[in-house]
């Protein structure tokens, strides 16, 4: 089905909720506007989370942890660099 919406003063438009839904689309979402000298689109931005992402980089060793406890530990790396950092 096709459908329209009015440009805001700020620029800004709004998706329906019917086509948000079908394209599940979230709060915070990225898209993207193509410009066409006929007609132009509109495309999602997919950026995958990191849970997404686990295995497909190949590891130089092999790690038997759970994603969890991976996850964990790298946080409380992440944590403890930034708690050097503001001791500096």
């Amino acid at each position: 089905m096709f459908k329209s919406t009015t440009v805001t003063k700020k620029g800004q438009i709004t998706i329906p909720k019917h086509i948000r839904e079908g394209l599940n689309l979230k709060p915070g979402d990225k898209v993207s506007f193509v410009p066409r000298q006929k007609k132009s689109r509109i495309e999602i931005v997919r950026q995958p989370s990191i849970l997404e992402l686990y295995g497909s980089l190949k590891p130089k060793r092999k790690i038997n942890l759970p994603i969890q406890k991976l996850i964990k530990l790298e946080e409380e790396e992440a944590a403890k660099a930034i708690a050097q950092e503001a001791m500096e």
